[in-house]
């Protein structure tokens, strides 16, 4: 039987900037090179680099798997780092019967360092073009993003309201849409029902991140719009699915 502390641990594909404490079970696909080094790091689920230390560097042999006690991601030039401190331990477990997904690296995607005293200063000036955000980028309360994506499928939920009210009848969808990176839950109302077509390529403008029952799903408001986009040329990534990592809310108490 795993012990709790093995079931609960981390996936790498759930790995976010800032987060800390994380126990993982991963396979070193590729070793250090020096006395303090990068070693690429995965399960089934992602890849990421893993920042060895000293003594650490001797456990990192390729082909070898360990576990990660107390991990946490570093920023290294917007990207993410998996590090152990003193505080943690590096140990070397049993071969893991998982092939390392190695077409999904977290290293390689770029976050952009948000100034929010910046954005304040620059909000009464002309605004500049959409940045385009990629479905792995995307995290609990994130607001005012565009992405292209691929409509993977749509489904039609019971409708909500009453036929023949005041405001008639409204449609609801959820889509799954994505591109090369990862897929997510878009919750489609009314019109934009209508643009969701499965295999047709969408832009979502200032498009946000709502929360249901702990997961993750997007949404574009009033606020925003969707616009059917020229058919993309990336392959939707439809084994990294953002909608089925469940996240727990932590009060803190200050």
């Amino acid at each position: 039987m795993p012990s709790n502390e093995m079931r609960d641990a981390t996936k790498v594909k759930e790995l976010r900037p800032l987060m800390s404490g994380v126990t993982l079970t991963v396979k070193v696909v590729s070793g250090p090179r020096s006395q303090v080094a990068e070693c690429l790091v995965g399960d089934e689920t992602g890849m990421i680099i893993f920042r060895a230390g000293n003594d650490q560097v001797d456990l990192m042999k390729e082909g070898s798997t360990v576990a990660l006690r107390n991990a946490k991601i570093d920023m290294f030039n917007g990207s993410m780092r998996l590090v152990v401190e003193n505080s943690g331990r590096v140990e070397v477990a049993e071969p893991a019967s998982f092939t390392v997904m190695e077409n999904n690296n977290l290293s390689l995607i770029e976050f952009e360092l948000v100034n929010v005293f910046s954005q304040m200063a620059d909000s009464k000036q002309a605004p500049s073009k959409p940045t385009f955000t990629k479905v792995m980028q995307l995290r609990p309360m994130t607001s005012g993003v565009t992405l292209t994506v691929k409509v993977v499928s749509t489904k039609i939920i019971c409708p909500k309201g009453r036929a023949g009210g005041p405001r008639g009848q409204m449609r609801i969808a959820d889509c799954l849409v994505g591109d090369e990176t990862a897929m997510i839950i878009f919750t489609a109302r009314n019109d934009q029902v209508d643009l969701m077509k499965e295999g047709s390529t969408v832009t979502l403008r200032n498009a946000k991140i709502d929360m249901f029952k702990g997961s993750m799903k997007l949404a574009v408001d009033k606020n925003g719009r969707i616009e059917v986009a020229e058919p993309a040329n990336f392959t939707v990534m439809e084994n990294n699915n953002l909608s089925l990592i469940e996240f727990e809310r932590v009060d803190v108490v200050i």
